[in-house]
């Protein structure tokens, strides 16, 4: 377990960090406690060999989606919601995050984790299946989940993966692709506000 009870009030990066040196003393972390934005995400993804997408906000998955498109560095995406989860892979000559959702759900429509919650186990459910699909990137072994979305239902235990492909049309890996990342104007994630 990465948090604990102990780590009430830190920043999730330093007992992320504190945590996998424990795990691993010849790993070097290399920990940035930064909100991930348009200006900073071509830094901050540029050069890496993956990106593992476990954000809570739609606005940030889209920025992840422009800025590694844009490097051409490789995404797996996570997402997680009451008791289902869902996964893909995007690798920059496949489809994109925009292709399969080419439009954030208005603001106020999906409830947030603060509002419905979410099954304490199945971040790391979803978790293990990103790792497997980062390993497999990363070795360039196995089948990724490129081009197809993995939606694991919890309630009843079943996984189910659903095809989709490159849309001509998208903005960003279309036919005709921008040169930039295109911002949403999206606030809601999973926060809670202290009172």
């Amino acid at each position: 377990m990465i948090h604990a009870d102990a780590d009430v009030g830190e920043p999730k990066v330093a007992s992320a960090s504190a945590f996998v040196e424990r795990l691993n003393p010849d790993v070097t972390v290399d920990a940035r406690e930064t909100r991930l934005d348009v200006d900073d995400a071509p830094e901050l993804i540029d050069g890496h060999d993956v990106v593992v997408d476990c954000t809570d906000t739609f606005r940030t998955r889209y920025v992840i989606n422009d800025a590694a498109r844009l490097a051409g560095v490789p995404v797996v995406h996570g997402a997680i919601y009451k008791f289902e989860g869902q996964a893909t892979t995007l690798v920059p000559e496949g489809p994109c995050y925009r292709c399969l959702f080419p439009e954030a759900p208005e603001p106020g429509t999906v409830p947030d984790c603060a509002t419905t919650g979410v099954l304490g186990v199945l971040p790391g459910t979803l978790g293990c299946i990103q790792a497997t699909e980062a390993v497999k990137l990363l070795l360039e072994t196995g089948e990724p989940l490129v081009g197809r979305l993995l939606f694991y239902d919890a309630m009843d235990t079943t996984v189910e993966t659903v095809p989709y492909q490159k849309n001509p049309a998208c903005p960003v890996c279309g036919d005709d692709p921008i040169e930039t990342i295109r911002d949403v104007d999206y606030t809601d994630g999973c926060r809670i506000d202290a009172d």
